[in-house]
C-alpha cells in the first residue's frame, strides 16, 4: 500500500495529459481518505475572523463590498446545498470504508456552510 508521501510525489493525478503515466498512479483507498481525515481535524468556529472584521469595516471599498459578498454568496450556497443533499451519495456506499470516507466529506461540506455563515 502506498504511503501518503508516496501518494504526493505522483502530483495531482486530475493534471495527468500522458495517458501512458495512468497505470503508474496509485489512488487512496476509501479507508486510506478517511484516517487522512482523522489526522486533519478543523473547526470552523475556531478560524479567528477578527482581521476579516476589521479589514472589512475599515479597508475594503464598498464597490469591492458589494462585489465579493455576491461572489461569495454563491460559495455558500453550494456548500449548503451539497452539505444537506449529499445523504443520497452516502446511501451508495460499496463497502464499510467507503461509508466512513463519504460520512467525512457530507462533514466538512457542513463545516464549509458553517464558516460562509460565520463568514
Amino acid at each position: 500500500m502506498a504511503t501518503l508521501l508516496q501518494l504526493s510525489r505522483q502530483g495531482d493525478v486530475g493534471t495527468i495529459s500522458d495517458e501512458s503515466k495512468l497505470s503508474k498512479v496509485k489512488l487512496l483507498t476509501p479507508q486510506q481518505l478517511y484516517e487522512l481525515w482523522e489526522r486533519q481535524p478543523w473547526s470552523a468556529h475556531a478560524i479567528d475572523l477578527e482581521a476579516d472584521k476589521h479589514a472589512w469595516s475599515e479597508v475594503v471599498p464598498q464597490d469591492v463590498k458589494d462585489d465579493l459578498a455576491y461572489n461569495l454568496s454563491a460559495f455558500f450556497i453550494g456548500e449548503e446545498r451539497v452539505a444537506t443533499q449529499f445523504s443520497g451519495l452516502v446511501r451508495a456506499y460499496a463497502d464499510q470504508g467507503e461509508e466512513a470516507f463519504l460520512t467525512t466529506q457530507q462533514v466538512d461540506e457542513a463545516r464549509h456552510a458553517q464558516f460562509f455563515n460565520r463568514y
